[in-house]
């Protein structure tokens, strides 16, 4: 099939682009005829709270054509695809900001056209969030959501097209580990006890800060144990809490506030003996999917999105309202961490880029 996929790739930074690149790879490993546009202008600088939208150690060739708030773009963008007549269009959506530009370039494109749906509402509950998603869908055809909880929301958004769910596939393009004592000399990391590991953009919703509170109680079950808080801080609410810490707790906390680009990404997995994942709100997660390309337990607050894997592939433990604390010493237990880890590589092996990249080709042949 010949296919136009749309959305963040790389040089830019994040989740989405390292998932657009990774499935388009897939797609054309299959024999399919990919056509990549990407954006010129993804953020306007005021609206992004980062240092930068891009990864310095990532190249790619996708097209940059599509500015998100230059309508002239979008129908430029829709014009070109017209001239490759696709079978289908997949749009990538994460974010209401996006959706007025993915529509518009939709409405003019001239062909079927797939939401590829990450996220259906934003995390911080704004209130533009649901008429921008419904902007977005009424031009989609069809959505394949990456969670059963993300189809649910489609569906109370009034969704009519057809939707199909795919577990989040396994992010194997980091490469292959490094050994444990090599990955923690490279971070500086000291002391023989277990490395709790929180990575990502430090935003409210994700609740680093739970980490933080239930650190203590992992320090008195294990003296040596090490926090690492590895990631840019999008508001100053963590570092804060961090500075106010007790000595005792905040000398066995390494934190890296900055973007941690895909390069260091495989040194953090191979250093750390557990991903703690104590979410507010979440429909699936990334960091999730590398963790079990590096069969690294996690651990994950009670959200469906990240439950339903963790507890299918017994990868590792749901920690309830209160309690990450318990959770986390579970996780550590020596026989029970190394069943979590063989979870964790079970999913490596079941939950492949093959396996979503041909629910995606239903999802088209069934348009």
């Amino acid at each position: 099939m010949r296919i136009a996929l749309a959305g963040p790739f790389a040089p830019f930074r994040g989740g989405i682009a390292q998932f657009n690149d990774r499935l388009r790879q897939e797609l054309e490993s299959r024999g399919h005829e990919i056509t990549a546009l990407t954006f010129s202008r993804q953020y306007p600088g005021v609206l992004f709270p980062g240092s930068t939208q891009y990864d310095a150690t990532r190249a790619g060739d996708a097209a940059p054509v599509l500015d998100s708030i230059n309508p002239v773009s979008w129908f430029t963008t829709a014009r070109r695809i017209r001239r490759e007549a696709p079978d289908a269009l997949v749009l990538a959506y994460w974010t209401p900001h996006l959706a007025p530009a993915l529509a518009g370039v939709s409405a003019f494109a001239g062909t079927r056209s797939i939401g590829l749906v990450h996220n259906a509402l934003p995390h911080d509950g704004s209130v533009i969030g649901k008429p921008l998603t419904r902007l977005f869908l009424g031009q989609m055809d069809a959505a394949l959501t990456l969670s059963e909880s993300v189809a649910s929301d489609l569906a109370n958004l009034g969704f009519k097209g057809r939707t199909r769910v795919a577990f989040h596939p396994v992010y194997d393009h980091f490469g292959s580990g490094l050994a444990k004592d090599e990955a923690r000399s490279r971070l500086g990391l000291e002391g023989a006890g277990p490395v709790l590991l929180c990575l990502g953009l430090v935003r409210p919703y994700k609740g680093f800060d739970l980490a933080l509170e239930a650190f203590p109680r992992v320090l008195a079950a294990h003296p040596e144990a090490t926090l690492v808080i590895a990631g840019e801080a999008y508001d100053g609410s963590l570092d804060e809490r961090l500075a106010a810490a007790p000595d005792a707790v905040r000398a066995r906390v390494v934190r890296e506030n900055r973007y941690i680009p895909d390069a260091e990404v495989p040194l953090y997995y191979s250093a750390a003996d557990l991903l703690v994942l104590p979410y507010r709100t979440a429909t699936q997660s990334g960091a999730l999917a590398a963790a079990a390309h590096f069969g690294l337990p996690v651990v994950v607050s009670n959200l469906p999105g990240l439950a339903a894997p963790v507890r299918q592939f017994e990868m590792g433990t749901v920690a309830s309202s209160g309690n990450l604390a318990a959770a986390v010493l579970e996780a550590l237990l020596p026989t029970r961490h190394a069943a979590l880890s063989q979870g964790g590589r079970r999913m490596a092996r079941e939950a492949s880029w093959a396996k979503f990249a041909g629910e995606l080709e239903t999802l088209i042949e069934e348009d």
